[in-house]
């Protein structure tokens, strides 16, 4: 019995109908960002234990409890606390008080991260942003303005509501004419 195969295809040659590839412009913005964010921080942290926590948790015996502060230069920029309770069933206390010191450590970082949208980006740099963080919605000023239309603005609505978009962002979409519309659309909707 003969049978004709065909040839087998490299994985080169297969085009996946759900990786498209995406137009270069959102990959250089990406990009952009991405070399923004690389840099060298300079911070500093202090643990200490948490007299308030203590103070606060008295009634329970063997609880260790720690306060981090996170900060660059003089400036706090977050705020962590971390408990643990070592008793008889513990046997490790040593792990247990180091994990409480950690997680201190650990939660200040996260308070402090949650600060960003107001500090400046380059930490070692003094004075503000350049752009804020909203610059992306603001309304520019065009020549020969016309109105986005009713299709974009609809769609553009769904897209920064399923970003969890603020108010201010979606209130500006009703202000917006038809070339900003496209481009906003263009960073905000996946790539088909």
């Amino acid at each position: 019995m003969k049978t004709d195969y065909k040839p087998v295809l490299s994985s080169y040659e297969i085009v996946s109908p759900f990786m498209k590839n995406r137009p270069t412009h959102i990959n250089n913005v990406v990009r952009n960002e991405i070399n923004k964010n690389i840099q060298t921080y300079n911070f500093s942290v202090e643990i200490a234990e948490d007299k308030e926590a203590l103070q606060a948790f008295q009634n329970i015996p063997g609880v260790v409890a720690f306060i981090a502060k996170l900060r660059r230069g003089s400036q706090i920029l977050g705020f962590g606390h971390g408990t643990a309770v070592i008793n008889e069933f513990n046997k490790y206390y040593s792990k247990q008080i180091a994990f409480a010191s950690n997680s201190a450590l650990i939660d200040s970082v996260v308070k402090a991260s949650k600060l960003i949208d107001i500090l400046p980006t380059n930490f070692n740099a003094q004075q503000e942003p350049k752009e804020s963080p909203s610059s992306f919605y603001r309304i520019e000023q065009e020549d020969n303005y016309e109105p986005a239309s009713e299709k974009q603005k609809n769609y553009l609505l769904q897209l920064l509501k399923s970003n969890q978009a603020s108010e201010t962002e979606i209130e500006n979409v009703y202000k917006i004419s038809k070339k900003e519309a496209m481009k906003k659309i263009q960073l905000l909707a996946p790539s088909r």
